[in-house]
């Protein structure tokens, strides 16, 4: 819990609070970046990340919460790069298609389930060192990973349902080739 952060999450520190930088400010200059969750999401990660650096608290549950469960994003991106670049979508259909179910799985997995499951464990610890008459750490950064805890997963269950509508469209239509074939229909 207050051990020293070692060089491979401090790695993961650097590379996130720096990831996270370039993302807050380059979603500020996007409309379909900016929102206050997607800004307020990246403005969170890089405090957590600057307390992982420079404050010996529960650097163990980083590793998870800032390293593991991006492997969600792998194959995220590859979707993203699709969906911006749509001739490769139309070029490589089934790879497009491989990459949004291993991004489904791996966000249920990682960041639904798993999630909860270390979430509950910094619950766990964090309010074992709250009933500490001295805590090694500020209060409030307990406080606040808590308070923080929260507010990501929250937002990982919002992101979860949005996945889920995506995939009862891909699997079961209902997109807007669909409703645009429904408005044909009723103006007939």
């Amino acid at each position: 819990m207050f051990g020293p952060v070692s060089e491979n999450v401090r790695k993961i520190g650097e590379v996130q609070i720096a990831f996270q930088a370039w993302d807050f400010v380059i979603s500020l200059f996007n409309s379909e970046l900016n929102s206050v969750e997607m800004l307020l999401h990246h403005a969170m990660t890089g405090l957590l990340c600057y307390w992982m650096l420079t404050i010996p608290y529960m650097a163990w549950y980083g590793v998870y919460f800032m390293g593991v469960c991006e492997t969600s994003s792998l194959p995220l991106s590859v979707v993203d790069f699709m969906r911006f670049f749509p001739d490769y979508k139309e070029k490589y259909p089934l790879m497009n298609m491989i990459n949004s179910l291993l991004f489904g799985a791996f966000f249920v997995w990682f960041r639904i389930i798993k999630w909860i499951q270390f979430s509950a464990g910094a619950w766990r610890d964090s309010l074992h060192v709250l009933k500490m008459k001295k805590l090694p750490v500020p209060r409030s950064v307990v406080v606040g990973v808590l308070v923080l805890n929260v507010f990501f997963t929250a937002l990982q269950v919002v992101w979860c349902g949005l996945l889920l509508k995506e995939a009862k469209k891909m699997f079961l239509g209902g997109g807007e080739d669909d409703k645009k074939k429904d408005e044909k229909k009723k103006k007939k």
